[in-house]
Formats: C-alpha cells, sequence, structure tokens
C-alpha cells in the first residue's frame, strides 16, 4: 500500500462516511502495515468514525511503536489523558492484539 492510498484510506475512515475504509484499515493494521495502527489508533483517539477509545488507540499506537519512536511518543501522549486502569487494558489489548489480530482483539475488546 503506497503511503498516498493510506492517506486516502485514513481520511475516509476518519470521516465516519466509509465503514468499507475503516474496515480496509482494520485489515491493513491487522497485516502489521505500522502507518495503518498508527492511522487506526488515530481514529479511535478522536473517536472519528468510531466511538473514542483511549485503550484502543493506545493498543494501536504501541503497536506501530515498534521500531519507530514517533509512535511511541503519541502512544506515551494520548498515556497522560488515561487512567492506570485504561493503561493496563491498553496493555492487556495490545497482546490480545499480537494473538489474534487487531479486528478480532478490537471486536473482543468492544463486546465486553
Amino acid at each position: 500500500m503506497t503511503s498516498q492510498e493510506e492517506a486516502q484510506l485514513f481520511a475516509q475512515a476518519s470521516s465516519g462516511k466509509n465503514p468499507a475504509a475503516l474496515e480496509s484499515l482494520q485489515v491493513a493494521a491487522n497485516n502489521g502495515y505500522a502507518v495503518a495502527q498508527f492511522n487506526l489508533g488515530a481514529v479511535y483517539a478522536n473517536g472519528q468514525g468510531v466511538p473514542q477509545n483511549y485503550a484502543i488507540a493506545y493498543a494501536l499506537f504501541n503497536l506501530a511503536a515498534v521500531g519507530d519512536t514517533k509512535d511511541s511518543i503519541n502512544r506515551d501522549s494520548i498515556s497522560q489523558q488515561m487512567t492506570e486502569a485504561a493503561i493496563e487494558s491498553g496493555q492487556n489489548l495490545t497482546r490480545m492484539m499480537q494473538s489474534l489480530g487487531v479486528t478480532a482483539a478490537i471486536n473482543a475488546y468492544s463486546s465486553k
């Protein structure tokens, strides 16, 4: 996926008007694309097209942060707005994403 395609996908997903774009962003994040993980984290952090959820955003930023300090800065920034319990949930969700995949973990977490 090119950076231009990523940008278009993010714009469509964050508008909340294109559920297919959000699903495509989840698939890309699930396939390990750090940019997609970061962008999906931003969608959840800002509640753009999805309910705002800092724990999910934290987990996605955490995944994207592997090898990229820019994304760890975003993770650390959002953690300042979270309680210790929410951070722990985000860390647990990161582990779920690593074992189940991004989409399955978000679905499992959201259905609690």
